[in-house]
C-alpha cells in the first residue's frame, strides 16, 4: 500500500539478486535462472485480479487458486492432516454460504499452526490471495475477508498453499471466525 505514491523513482519489484549455496557451504555449479512468469503470460488467465495477485508458486502458474479450476482428479486431503518433509502442497475446497437477508456478518479466516513451524501458508479466497502467514516470523493468525470477496449466498472457492521449509513438514488448521453479526439493510449481493 502506497509503494508507488511518491515523486522519487519507484522501487523495482521481483528478484534482484540471489545466491545458491550447497548445504555443506561449498560452491554450486548453478549458472542461470528460468523464470516462468504468471499464469497465461501476457494474456492473463484472470485479468480482474491482475499480476500482483500471484507469486511464483506452481499452483498459481496453473490457476489452481481460481474458481472453476477442475480438481476432480486430485487426491483428497486436508491441511489439518499435515505432511512430512520439506515439500509444498496445495489444498482447495468449495464452501457454500447461505447468509440470511438483513444480516451483515464480518467473517475472517483463522490459520493456526505450531508457533515455530518453518512453513509459509497462503490463503486464497475466490481466487484472491488474501492471507499469508509465516509462523516462525510473525504471530498473525486472523485474516478478515471483506464483503465483495466472499459470496454470502453462493459458492466460495478456498485455496491454501502450504510450503514446509524443513523436514518437520507442515500442518495448518483453517477455521472460520465470525468477527461480528449485525442486523442491517446491507445487501452483500449488491457489491
Amino acid at each position: 500500500m502506497g509503494k508507488e505514491q511518491r515523486d522519487a523513482a519507484p522501487d523495482p519489484r521481483g528478484i534482484l539478486n540471489a545466491t545458491l549455496i550447497a548445504a555443506d557451504g561449498s560452491p554450486t555449479n548453478f549458472t542461470s535462472w528460468k523464470m516462468t512468469g504468471n499464469a497465461g503470460g501476457n494474456h492473463l488467465v484472470e485479468p480482474v485480479r491482475g499480476t500482483y495477485n500471484e507469486g511464483g508458486l506452481h499452483a498459481e502458474h496453473l490457476g489452481w487458486h481460481l474458481p472453476g479450476f477442475g480438481d476432480n482428479d486430485w487426491e483428497s486431503g486436508a491441511p489439518t492432516d499435515g505432511f512430512a518433509g520439506a515439500d509444498a502442497r496445495f489444498y482447495r475446497t468449495v464452501v457454500q454460504l447461505n447468509m440470511p437477508q438483513d444480516y451483515d456478518a464480518n467473517l475472517a479466516f483463522q490459520l493456526s499452526t505450531e508457533k515455530k513451524a518453518k512453513l509459509r501458508a497462503q490463503l486464497y479466497v475466490n481466487g484472491y490471495q488474501f492471507a499469508k502467514t509465516l509462523p516462525y516470523i510473525s504471530n498473525e493468525t486472523t485474516f478478515p475477508v471483506f464483503p465483495g470477496i466472499l459470496d454470502y449466498n453462493g459458492n466460495n472457492t478456498i485455496g491454501l498453499s502450504v510450503w514446509a521449509m524443513d523436514e518437520a513438514g507442515g500442518r495448518v488448521d483453517v477455521a472460520w471466525k465470525v468477527m461480528g453479526v449485525h442486523r442491517s439493510a446491507f445487501d452483500p449481493s449488491s457489491i
